[in-house]
């Protein structure tokens, strides 16, 4: 996760430096990324396990 770091502004009634928070929320949505390399290679093996699976039960 990215950390941004807010500006800091000053405040004389405490005599320290605060972040600068915004007012309201922003409204981001997180996306999600598939890897979809993955998922073929995936699917894939599992398509060949079945392949040999069914070629050893009727030859067999």
């Amino acid at each position: 996760m990215k950390y941004i770091k807010p500006s800091m502004k000053f405040n004389p009634g405490l005599k320290k430096y605060e972040p600068e928070l915004p007012l309201r929320k922003r409204g981001r949505k997180v996306q999600s990324k598939v890897d979809w390399k993955w998922i073929l290679i995936i699917l894939g093996s599992l398509i060949i396990i079945g392949l040999m699976s069914y070629w050893l039960m009727v030859y067999y």
